[in-house]
């Protein structure tokens, strides 16, 4: 088996991670599924494969579909749409992570406060700062 290797690159205003070129994608992706059988170690999971679906790795866009079909399928689609909204917004893309925090923020009915703080974070740095346009402004 290869050995898969997450490290972090740069601390600043967001954490980027740099996945092992060498790390083959099928590969990659039956070791993170495989924590995803295991309630114990899919929130685990889940931050790994969201992490890598914003990555440029060749594994990307099947780490997104695995993703996305959590979110439909089980019972941790607040925390994928969560970590989604955290990574977006850990990469400074803040149109993206307003995106995913007010559906989570929707899901939890308000009622986490990290969510909240985050979202409006987003909303504030967001190009579009529309008050009309924005939730946040109408929370």
């Amino acid at each position: 088996m290869t050995a898969i290797s997450l490290r972090k690159v740069n601390l600043g205003d967001a954490i980027r991670h740099e996945i092992a070129e060498s790390a083959d994608p099928a590969t990659l992706l039956e070791l993170l599924k495989e924590p995803l059988k295991c309630s114990s170690t899919t929130i685990g999971a889940i931050d790994r494969l969201a992490l890598l679906s914003f990555s440029k790795h060749a594994a990307a866009q099947k780490a997104e579909l695995i993703i996305w079909q959590l979110r439909l399928e089980g019972d941790f689609g607040a925390e994928v749409l969560n970590k989604l909204g955290m990574f977006a917004f850990l990469l400074k893309k803040y149109e993206t992570a307003r995106g995913y925090l007010e559906q989570v923020n929707a899901r939890t009915r308000g009622t986490n406060p990290m969510i909240l703080n985050n979202l409006a974070i987003a909303t504030v740095r967001s190009r579009d700062s529309d008050p009309k346009k924005n939730s946040i402004w109408q929370i």
